[in-house]
């Protein structure tokens, strides 16, 4: 490094290692005073580390590879003549690659698809080369702004929390203290009743809700199916509660299974479609004024719904109550650390403003759920059925652009918009949970 400059500072991330080589990184920031090692208390992924060390940096210019060594690091020399007022931002490639045939078409594909879904012009996203600007880190919500928060962290209660973005007039905010994603904004409860309105479930609003959420029923049942699978591993059929069960697909599938269901709803639309077409026995309004009887159900599934909860930490604890000893609680929710969030940015597919509240990683999850105490079983990323009419939509609504308004229009129009895809592009986490 010094034939490249004298200022310069090498962070080390121990990601909580076992095999001796955090004692060697210790060694060398005692001997070099240039060498800074983090240490993470416990293993939180290869995500989490980087995340670690970009917030870490000091420099104007960081550069960031693995521990490997799939580099010749005298490369940065030549990156560093790139960078500049025409590039923020300069990724290196292998020009050699030895292999396997599996991984060489997965790295193909995956690529490929970067490249169509989010207009990343790179020929490997993937490879450790990067050399960036500190600042562009900084604007993609990795070396953060540090403010105190206006909301409490609604996993830990921690009062400050570090400004990852802002968006649509909000403010997102990751806690120092657990590293929950969270929205600086407490919706009021007359507020939520609103918003889950008729429209949410059929809006011309590109924004909010969908655009004809019973357009999905086949998708979805084809979904819930498959998690009805799942759960039949760990919990034979028995009384199955779903917090917030929109127009009941799931529940109607579960029933289809053998399951004596029951529903709750805080929008009064969607609940009495349920009612009306499923003769479902779905509540209105929110689960701690339902009084459902302590451990009076054997199953307990939020399907895309923690991340709605104002308090979802109180959510779970009463969900726990009901659930009886050895009982199964299965949920869904965006992964915030996953590649395809951490590509997108702020226009990530789930950052749905003001409606998701909370934005969890497989590490707060796991908290969330031990919190309440709960045991987890299994942590997925399965992926889902999708219409092409929907990923159309989603499409728009992400990019939004004379091509995909007019990709959309046309499979409105058309039989092919009620195809239905598996698509898993690994953003979204499913769990299932023993109660202790």
């Amino acid at each position: 490094m010094e034939t490249l400059t004298a200022d310069y500072e090498v962070i080390i991330v121990d990601d909580a290692s076992h095999d001796g080589s955090e004692q060697i990184a210790d060694e060398l920031a005692r001997q070099h005073p240039q060498v800074r090692v983090i240490h993470h208390p416990q293993n939180l992924g290869y995500g989490a580390a980087l995340r670690t060390g970009l917030q870490s940096a000091s420099k104007e210019l960081v550069f960031y590879t693995d521990c490997d060594e799939p580099v010749d690091l005298q490369e940065i020399g030549r990156a560093l003549a790139l960078i500049g007022p025409n590039a923020d931002l300069v990724l290196g490639y292998r020009i050699k690659r030895y292999d396997t045939l599996r991984r060489f078409v997965y790295s193909k594909v995956y690529n490929w698809l970067c490249r169509l879904l989010f207009g990343v012009r790179a020929r490997d996203v993937n490879f450790s080369f990067k050399l960036l600007k500190r600042e562009v880190s900084a604007a993609r919500g990795f070396g953060m702004n540090k403010v105190a928060s206006v909301v409490p962290c609604r996993l830990c209660g921690g009062q400050k929390g570090d400004v990852c973005f802002h968006k649509d007039g909000y403010t997102i905010l990751r806690c120092r203290q657990c590293d929950l994603v969270y929205l600086d904004h407490v919706p009021r409860q007359e507020s939520l009743r609103a918003l889950y309105s008729a429209e949410y479930f059929r809006s011309s609003d590109k924004r909010l809700g969908y655009h004809d959420y019973q357009s999905l029923e086949s998708s979805l049942m084809a979904t819930f199916r498959v998690r009805l699978r799942q759960m039949a591993g760990f919990c034979p059929p028995g009384r199955l509660l779903e917090i917030g069960c929109a127009m009941g697909f799931f529940l109607r599938a579960a029933q289809e299974e053998g399951w004596s269901v029951q529903g709750i709803e805080l929008s009064a639309h969607a609940a009495e479609v349920a009612r009306r077409r499923f003769d479902l026995p779905v509540v209105t309004g929110r689960l701690r004024d339902a009084q459902f009887p302590a451990a009076s159900f054997d199953a307990v599934a939020m399907w895309d719904l923690i991340e709605h909860a104002p308090e979802p930490v109180a959510l779970m604890r009463e969900a726990v109550r009901l659930l009886r000893p050895g009982g199964l609680i299965v949920l869904s929710t965006g992964d915030v650390e996953s590649l395809v969030a951490r590509l997108s940015g702020p226009r990530w597919h789930l950052y749905h403003l003001p409606e998701h509240l909370s934005f969890f990683s497989p590490v707060t999850i796991v908290q969330l759920l031990e919190s309440a105490g709960l045991r987890v079983q299994q942590l997925r990323r399965d992926g889902a059925m999708y219409t092409l009419e929907y990923l159309a939509y989603r499409l728009k609504t992400v990019y939004p652009n004379s091509l995909t308004s007019l990709l959309f229009r046309a499979l409105r129009k058309g039989r092919m918009g009620q195809w239905g895809v598996w698509l898993n592009l690994r953003d979204i986490m499913t769990v299932l949970a023993i109660k202790e």
